[in-house]
């Protein structure tokens, strides 16, 4: 249980990590290989190439927040650490959208779930759109090296009681039920990965891939803003970005151009495509920022007759579910589950489709009362029952034939999403 931190080491050592805030000058900086966007993608990124020998220079909207940083205070980290103060919805508000906006991007802020992409799912994407590069046994050495440099195993911990309730529900009703790999080392089971791991424990692109690359001469500038790639003839010259002020939102005027030979853009699935379709960059087929689809996760809470405590300990620590195998309904019913209180007698949802779905206790901290759809006494009630509550979340297999959530990115903003039907999965692949 270790409390050293390595970003605040990496600092007094001499790291060269840039606060755009701080810049009063416009500026051109140059290197081999500009990535753009700190979390899974570009930690991973500018690590390898860092270590390669190429110059890096890491570019992040967000702001640097490390240990010093992490308070468990829901009210000042979900407005500095999530996209738009954890506010990021579909256009039409039907949707929330929980994003990381820092150094170490969602890997900073995510619950340390961690699983390989399904066999049946490469597959899927070789056999369809000819990725040969993405077979399971292309990938294997791939996922056991990122497996390695995360710490990801099965979290070894007794699950506390809100995780144990889903693995009796599992077992009464005959599904197959694992316990969740999590990239931890040392976890202090504080139940607040949702805002940041106080003790370091969390082996996010943060502790792990960032300090890895800083290690090896890249250079972070944090509060920079990627306005727009700038093409020469057939090929990116520079990006132009913009020095965002101490509050993490506002620019300051201060513009900042970094060349390179190559750039890398790991901005997220929302991030990417928006800063692509600000840049004019080529596209052909017209398919940047189409067919951008959400991965629905449907939640669910009972209040069950003995305490739970679900706001203790980590949020799916030592789920007893990685694969359900069940037939369920996603399409009207907002629940997979049932549970009626005081018998602890499950039962499955009204049954209408067969899928393979992914579900897990979910997290119940105090900041989640927000998220409760009743008010005045009401609310003042559910709250008061929380000690007793279970939740869980579910989220459904993309190849199945249930309907998803499909829509376009609109220079980097969520668009006008709709829902739409994914074509037939094929045979076998969940």
């Amino acid at each position: 249980m270790s409390l050293t931190d390595r970003i605040a080491q990496g600092l007094a050592a001499g790291w060269k990590v840039t606060d755009a805030a701080t810049l009063t000058t416009d500026q051109t900086h140059e290197a081999d290989v500009v990535v753009i966007g700190t979390g899974a993608g570009g930690g991973t990124t500018a690590e390898i190439l860092a270590r390669a020998g190429l110059s890096v220079i890491l570019v992040e909207e967000g702001r640097l927040y490390y240990q010093k940083d992490f308070r468990m205070d829901e009210l000042t980290a979900y407005a500095a650490l999530y996209q738009e103060g954890m506010s990021r919805v579909t256009r039409d508000g039907a949707i929330a959208i929980l994003q990381g906006r820092c150094v170490g991007g969602s890997t900073t802020v995510n619950w340390t779930s961690s699983f390989r992409t399904p066999d049946a799912t490469l597959n899927h994407w070789a056999d369809r759109f000819g990725l040969d590069d993405l077979r399971p046994e292309a990938m294997t050495p791939w996922f056991a090296g990122r497996e390695q440099r995360h710490n990801i195993a099965p979290w070894a911990a007794d699950p506390n009681v809100n995780n144990d309730i889903l693995r009796q529900g599992c077992e009464q009703l005959g599904y197959s039920w694992a316990v969740i790999p999590r990239n931890v080392k040392g976890c202090w089971n504080l139940g607040y990965c949702g805002v940041g791991c106080p003790t370091n424990a969390k082996q996010g692109a943060l502790t792990t891939t960032i300090p890895g690359a800083l290690d090896h001469e890249a250079r972070l500038f944090h509060g920079l803003r990627a306005e727009r790639l700038v093409m020469r003839q057939d090929r990116v010259d520079h990006l132009i970005a913009s020095a965002l002020a101490a509050d993490g939102v506002t620019p300051s005027g201060v513009s900042v151009t970094l060349r390179a030979r190559h750039f890398v853009v790991a901005a997220s699935a929302i991030g990417s495509p928006g800063l692509l379709l600000r840049s004019d960059i080529p596209d052909p087929y017209q398919r940047l920022g189409k067919r951008t689809f959400l991965h629905p996760v449907n939640g669910t809470v009972a209040q069950m007759p003995q305490q739970t405590d679900p706001f203790t300990a980590p949020p799916s620590r030592s789920t007893p579910t990685t694969s359900i195998s069940a037939a369920v309904s996603l399409v009207r019913s907002a629940s997979n589950w049932k549970c009626r209180p005081c018998t602890r007698q499950w039962r499955p949802a009204s049954c209408r489709a067969t899928a393979r779905i992914s579900a897990t206790p979910s997290a119940s901290c105090p900041g989640c009362s927000l998220l409760l759809p009743c008010f005045g006494m009401a609310f003042t009630r559910t709250v008061r029952a929380a000690p007793s509550a279970c939740g869980m979340t579910a989220a459904r297999s993309w190849t199945t034939r249930l309907p998803t959530i499909c829509g376009k990115v609109c220079d980097g903003h969520s668009g006008p999403w709709r829902r739409s039907s994914l074509p037939p999965a094929p045979s076998g692949s969940g």
